[in-house]
């Protein structure tokens, strides 16, 4: 979430909101469009592969977004840490299955 990233630093909520809405939103909408037309073609792999949490992760995102939003309209730094930790977890489980699989693994801090 590099546009958190900008708009934290002045404490912008009303900024990050137009940004999440106008510039994040519609592009993750597309994408999410994508993502499920790949889920529903390759269900049964997915499954056995046991991969469906990747789209379940992805479908989080909207939520993680509404909530950061909130972090900086209060001053809640807890919502962020939540936030920061379920991001964490879900990149460390992204790079275990890379690894398993053998694809590198570039590295992005976020926050």
């Amino acid at each position: 979430m590099l546009g958190f990233i900008k708009y934290r630093a002045h404490n912008d909520y009303q900024g990050f909101d137009a940004f999440k809405n106008k510039e994040w939103l519609p592009v993750y909408n597309r994408d999410k469009r994508a993502y499920d037309d790949i889920l529903e073609k390759n269900r049964g792999y997915l499954v056995d592969n046991d991969l469906t949490w990747l789209f379940a992760d992805f479908s989080e995102l909207p939520s993680s977004a509404a909530a950061l939003w909130t972090d900086l309209k209060l001053g809640d730094k807890s919502i962020r840490r939540a936030q920061q930790a379920k991001l964490k977890k879900h990149i460390s489980r992204q790079q275990e299955l890379f690894n398993k699989r053998g694809l590198k693994v570039r590295r992005r801090h976020f926050f």
